[in-house]
């Protein structure tokens, strides 16, 4: 009348801790790849490198037709005839400068907690040599920037 019980189907104890332990290293690899937080710090960059790329075409533009330095000499953007883009994307400013050199900089302040290095701004800058002509494109820095 009692009936032995050969094996009752189902998983071993091994089997479910290597499920686990696949479905954890899927996850890992998952958030790794997926950071919603650098994405959306790499789109905020991308931003200010179009808007620093339209102020740096206008500087480049006014310094090849312009003869006088101080026809380009903007504080303010709008003598470039540029829509100030400060604020674009939120936080970032963008400020020309210089003399001989006009140096445009588009600084976007770290947040701390996408940076590669916590604390420090991504930049971009261009510049145009009102003596030479010589005109140098928007450029990120490297070093904080993505």
């Amino acid at each position: 009348m009692n009936k032995i019980k050969k094996y009752l189907p189902g998983f071993t104890l091994i089997e479910l801790l290597l499920v686990i332990v696949i479905l954890g290293i899927i996850i890992v690899i998952a958030l790794a790849v997926i950071n919603p937080v650098r994405l959306q710090r790499r789109s905020r960059e991308a931003v200010m490198l179009a808007q620093a790329s339209k102020v740096c075409a206008a500087l480049f533009a006014c310094g090849s037709i312009s003869t006088v330095r101080t026809q380009c000499d903007a504080t303010d953007l709008a003598e470039l005839d540029v829509n100030s883009p400060n604020g674009t994307p939120t936080g970032s400013t963008y400020v020309l400068s210089g003399t001989t050199i006009q140096t445009m900089t588009a600084t976007l302040p770290a947040d701390g907690v996408s940076e590669k290095v916590s604390g420090n701004d991504c930049t971009v800058t261009c510049s145009y040599n009102f003596n030479t002509g010589v005109s140098v494109p928007a450029t990120k820095s490297a070093a904080n920037c993505y």
